[in-house]
């Protein structure tokens, strides 16, 4: 019914103790929240990483936190309900930028509920993507060579 993903640069002890969890199922998931779209978003996004790439799907933590970071593809991705706040948009861009300065990063997505745009910040691009059209492009492709990894 779960499924967790590991800190990619968490020590060993903590792999083995700590993570983060996904239903595999949001319809399950939802039956439990009273607010659910910011946790639902962020459901939806790992259940599709998982199945494009299994067990290779982590996320960062280390003073920061990264959603999703899937080191075959060297790709990092937030999930954000919206962008609408600022500060919002500084915390989720200030966290990959923060990775970015020590790890080998060709993309930086965030994937939102509608907003789509591109922000280039501190000389590194970052893609905005609505979730619906992001889950679109893996119906175009059969393969993991897609928009998402790209």
């Amino acid at each position: 019914m779960v499924f967790s993903l590991e800190n990619y640069l968490g020590k060993l002890s903590e792999k083995e103790t700590s993570g983060k969890f996904y239903f595999i199922d949001n319809g399950i998931l939802s039956l439990f929240l009273i607010q659910p779209e910011t946790i639902l978003l962020e459901n939806i996004v790992a259940i599709q990483l998982k199945k494009l790439f299994n067990d290779g799907v982590y996320y960062l933590r280390k003073n920061q936190e990264v959603d999703f970071y899937i080191p075959k593809v060297q790709m990092m991705i937030q999930a954000a309900y919206n962008l609408q706040s600022p500060e919002t948009e500084r915390r989720e861009v200030a966290a990959m930028l923060y990775f970015s300065k020590t790890m080998d990063i060709k993309k930086m997505l965030i994937i939102t509920l509608d907003t789509e745009k591109e922000i280039i910040e501190s000389g590194y691009k970052i893609e905005v993507v609505p979730v619906w059209k992001w889950l679109l492009s893996f119906q175009s492709s059969n393969s993991t060579n897609n928009t998402a990894t790209e």
